[in-house]
């Protein structure tokens, strides 16, 4: 894979996502390359903290 290049799965629970996922970020790393894995709710999250973020450093004192 190249640098910065992402991978998203998606499909119904039980297929299989998480266990590919994992297995090609193990790949990854076993070739001396950095992996992150993220599921859905946690990115989303951490998308929604950086805009409430902002807007607290928006909001007028």
């Amino acid at each position: 894979m190249l640098h910065g290049t992402s991978l998203i799965f998606c499909g119904t629970i039980g297929t299989g996502k998480t266990h590919l996922a994992v297995a090609i970020a193990h790949e990854v790393m076993a070739r001396g390359r950095q992996a992150v894995f993220v599921k859905t709710m946690r990115a989303i999250d951490a998308v929604k903290e950086t805009y409430a973020r902002a807007a607290r450093k928006r909001k007028p004192r």
